[in-house]
């Protein structure tokens, strides 16, 4: 895959796009670049071109998949393809789990989603051994 480097600044409502680059060490140059007081400090994020295509192609959609922390399954939604996918959960007011996986299916989200909590589970099993 085809790595780019985005150079971004702000949060929430205030995040952007500043530039987009080939090389890690133009988007550096870009980001040494002396700024006013009041700008936001921009940082660099590596994208992959075409990630997703695969995925697309091959008729998958994004899914919010929710399971407890013991690893049961709550609910599966499917969500706009903007909503992208990441490896850590995001916790609800219930302690509640989600993740963002690519499947075909709400059968398929589930799977997946338990592979995530699998994953979950076994770093913060690995984390309580290291911490005593």
């Amino acid at each position: 895959m085809t790595k780019i480097y985005v150079v971004t600044s702000g949060h929430y409502s205030d995040y952007g796009i500043e530039s987009i680059f080939s090389t890690k060490k133009n988007a550096e140059a870009y980001t040494d670049m002396p700024r006013t007081a009041y700008a936001e400090e921009p940082e660099i994020e590596i994208w992959e071109l075409d990630s997703n295509i695969q995925n697309i192609r091959t008729g998958k959609s994004v899914w919010r998949i929710t399971l407890t922390p013991e690893g049961k399954y709550v609910e599966a939604q499917i969500q706009d393809p903007n909503t992208g996918t990441r490896n850590l959960p995001t916790k609800d007011f219930h302690g509640n789990l989600s993740w963002y996986v690519w499947a075909k299916d709400r059968k398929g989200a589930i799977k997946a989603g338990h592979d995530k909590w699998s994953g979950w589970k076994i770093s913060q099993v690995a984390t309580e051994k290291e911490n005593g």
